[in-house]
């Protein structure tokens, strides 16, 4: 009965280690732009390796959308106006449009200019000075003093 139970400690323990190592690289893995797309004020961001969860999402926004905005001149926050930048998942990578419900971007040659509508992020600039960010579990408000605010 020991030999048995010591088995499945050693079993357990290999288990959570390699849960363990896994997350962390999940975690660790450095967010890749693949494309940045501009209609107007309607901008499409084209990622991979974005983090998982809701608020790793939202920290990460907030850590690099300064530099983001500056290195792909995106609509600054605040301007009074309405615009939007959505992040799709790339995972899967340009498709043909053969597909119902792909979406597809008017800067790429066809017939490779689709992905699947797997959005990941988005960030709304509101004509009243307030950022909305919409994550998988709820939206979020981010005023001009910074504050979040779940809705």
């Amino acid at each position: 009965m020991r030999k048995r139970n010591k088995k499945a400690i050693i079993f357990l323990t290999l288990a959570i280690c390699v849960l363990l190592i896994f997350t962390l690289w999940i975690s660790l893995r450095k967010v890749e732009v693949v494309a940045v797309y501009k209609e107007g004020d309607f901008i499409s961001v084209l990622v991979n390796n974005f983090p998982l969860t809701d608020s790793g999402k939202i920290s990460w926004w907030l850590k690099n959308r300064k530099t983001f905005q500056e290195k792909y001149n995106l609509p600054k926050p605040y301007q009074k106006t309405f615009s939007s930048i959505v992040f799709w998942d790339f995972a899967e990578g340009y498709k043909e449009k053969g597909k119902y419900d792909r979406r597809c971007f008017d800067g790429r040659e066809p017939p490779l200019n689709c992905i699947e509508k797997n959005i990941i992020l988005t960030i709304w600039n509101s004509p009243k000075g307030i950022q909305i960010i919409s994550v998988d579990n709820g939206q979020y408000t981010l005023n001009e003093s910074e504050i979040i605010t779940r809705y």
